[in-house]
């Protein structure tokens, strides 16, 4: 059995068939107690999530009902007895390890990938991690508190991203990070750092013509969703790479093992593996920039 929460809030049996609550509600009481498994979660808590702050007069009745029909969905799938507990007046408790929530899982990977010193096995993780979204977080649940929580998981999607993109950058694989990074701004608000990573990518790729029409299509995404602009910063490292395209850099085809992937054109690549933190490009090109997430 597997819950999922990235995407469409569902459970799955062992045959892969997906299993949904009926109500929008019951699914986000599910994905409140998945967030947090094997652990009790206050009744009072949960009418928070399930009704912000604004709940009905009998909430924890409605509550309760709510309760047993996640129970119910849990067992069509296969769930032993005894999944999902109550105690009178205190919380709820789901009883299923971590790695059967499909959003622990890829925290978890995140994790593994982000202590991983050799860029490739990273690369590899990150993938197999940002493999297992299917759509937006909690998608059809459609609280606020449901809304926060999606949009802090799209945030560690997005670092997951950049982390994967830099790790591939490492390994010389700057044509796979060009084409990521050129499909990830087509789904959020562009940030001067994840522009930045694609602007390398390109140029890196042998794909610097096409770095004019990156920016601009990333300025226009940019100011539609935000009002904002890339900084000088952007432009200035845009026109170095264009006017002074580097040598396109091939990725290397011996195993993820072997030495020096983390070393491009002389130079070291320093990364921050779960976030869009500062960076730091040195080597044959003698050009350096630092960068923010915001």
């Amino acid at each position: 059995m597997e819950i999922r929460l990235l995407g469409p809030v569902e459970i799955t049996n062992d045959d892969h068939t997906p299993v949904r609550p009926e109500r929008a509600a019951q699914r986000g009481l599910l994905a409140a107690l998945a967030l947090r498994p094997g652990r009790l979660v206050s009744t009072d808590a949960l009418i928070d999530c399930l009704w912000d702050g604004d709940p009905p007069e009998k909430a924890g009745e409605t509550l309760a009902h709510y309760a047993r029909a996640v129970r119910a969905a849990l067992t069509a799938a296969g769930a032993a007895p005894g999944v999902l507990t109550n105690r009178r007046r205190t919380g709820y408790a789901l009883h299923v390890p971590p790695e059967s929530v499909d959003y622990h899982r890829f925290t978890a990977l995140v994790r593994d990938a982000a202590r991983e010193t050799s860029a490739g096995p990273a690369a590899d993780l990150y993938t197999r991690a940002l493999a297992m979204w299917h759509g937006d977080a909690l998608a059809d649940i459609g609280t606020d508190w449901a809304e926060r929580q999606s949009y802090r998981m799209r945030q560690e999607r997005t670092d997951a991203c950049c982390a994967l993109f830099r790790r591939q950058m490492a390994d010389g694989a700057h044509a796979a990070a060009a084409t990521g990074v050129t499909a990830l701004l087509t789904e959020i608000t562009p940030t001067d750092d994840i522009i930045m990573i694609g602007l390398e990518a390109l140029a890196h790729s042998g794909r610097h013509a096409d770095i004019d029409q990156f920016l601009t299509d990333a300025t226009t995404r940019m100011w539609h969703l935000a009002a904002a602009r890339p900084s000088d910063s952007v432009r200035t490292l845009a026109t170095h790479l264009t006017t002074n395209p580097p040598a396109a850099h091939r990725p290397p085809h011996e195993s993820h093992e072997s030495h020096g992937r983390d070393e491009m054109y002389g130079g070291r690549v320093q990364q921050t593996a779960t976030n869009c933190g500062t960076v730091h490009f040195a080597g044959r090109d003698q050009y350096v920039y630092m960068s923010r997430f915001h």
